[in-house]
């Protein structure tokens, strides 16, 4: 049996790390298509690497989460002068995977909803350039 805990991955912004992730949303790679492929004459196939989008991360965060006000801040600095980007690191101690790009920034701004109860939000970050290393969770 392996087991596994939210509480157990960390994510840091230029080194400051990010409190405050939203159990409900978490963190989410969209898959990355690596190749695309075309189907030929008489059953041939071929496939071709694939260079469109640049990977990024949906990073949900409760809101009082200090990544909020970090997210905004780079926002900022990049709608003013084209600069505001991070190091943007998420280190799974479950399993040992870390996730890192030297050059992340804010693709889109998380959509913002007022209700009756505290709630969370989801920013989409652009992760050019990423290195994965992802590792299995290990079983008991």
């Amino acid at each position: 049996m392996a087991t596994y805990d939210l509480e157990q991955t960390s994510i840091t912004l230029n080194g400051v790390p990010v409190v405050g992730l939203d159990p409900d949303t978490g963190v989410v790679y969209p898959d990355n298509e690596l190749w695309a492929t075309s189907a030929g004459t008489h059953g041939s196939w071929t496939r071709s690497r694939s260079y469109g989008e640049v990977p990024t991360v949906e990073l949900g965060l409760m809101d009082e989460s200090n990544g909020n006000a970090l997210l905004s801040e780079y926002l900022k600095i990049d709608s003013v002068t084209g600069r505001g980007t991070f190091n943007y690191v998420h280190y799974d101690g479950n399993t040992g995977t870390v996730i890192q790009s030297s050059e992340a920034f804010i693709l889109s701004e998380p959509e913002l909803s007022y209700t009756s109860e505290a709630g969370g939000r989801t920013w989409t970050i652009a992760l050019p350039n990423v290195k994965k290393d992802i590792k299995a969770l290990p079983t008991l």
